[in-house]
């Protein structure tokens, strides 16, 4: 499997764990050095983020990638490391449905 096969594998598994609430799956992909910023700024690291997931405060419904071609996904590999930057969509469980830019790095064992 080449570099862009295997991001967007990790990248499907990371959305069917958020939307399934498949906390021992995040935990496992997702790096103890996490920073996710939400689209209103707020950030959480790893902990924090899943913490939220647990309580409820956040309950993801579908996440997509944008398929507009005028936010078209880039990626970026390198040896060790690969960079993903694109626009996603999302629909959480209190009716919100956002789009938001994102940047998601994954690194290589």
């Amino acid at each position: 499997m080449d570099e862009m096969n295997d991001v967007l594998g990790f990248e499907a598994h990371r959305c069917e764990a958020m939307i399934a609430a498949d906390f021992a799956a995040l935990d496992r992909l997702l790096s103890d050095a996490l920073t996710w910023t939400h689209a209103s700024a707020r950030q959480d690291d790893k902990a924090s983020f899943l913490a939220g997931l647990r309580g409820g405060h956040t309950r993801y419904l579908e996440i997509r990638r944008s398929e507009e071609p005028s936010v078209p996904m880039t990626m970026r590999h390198w040896p060790h490391a690969s960079l993903n930057l694109g626009v996603g969509e999302q629909h959480r469980g209190y009716a919100q449905h956002s789009f938001a830019a994102g940047c998601r790095a994954w690194r290589r064992h």
